[in-house]
């Protein structure tokens, strides 16, 4: 399993985070976390208005948000 180099560059309340050398644009924010026998996780909060999912799966929207979506037509 190769595993991603992740670099998170902190100015003040600024933040940046990179991944094998390549900055995540839209990061509102992040956490990371490490439990005793396991490798660190990352969660980032995006900001992202066009999202695609390649599955058999969707997303779960909250409610509040579910009339502004729609299904894209498969090509």
């Amino acid at each position: 399993m190769t595993k991603a180099k992740i670099e998170i560059r902190t100015d003040g309340a600024f933040s940046k985070v990179f991944i094998d050398g390549n900055e995540v644009r839209g990061v509102r924010s992040y956490s990371l976390a490490h439990k005793a026998g396991e490798l660190p996780s990352l969660q980032l909060d995006l900001t992202a208005l066009d999202v695609t999912v390649d599955g058999v799966m969707g997303p779960m929207l909250p409610t509040i948000f579910q009339p502004f979506y729609e299904l894209r037509k498969s090509d």
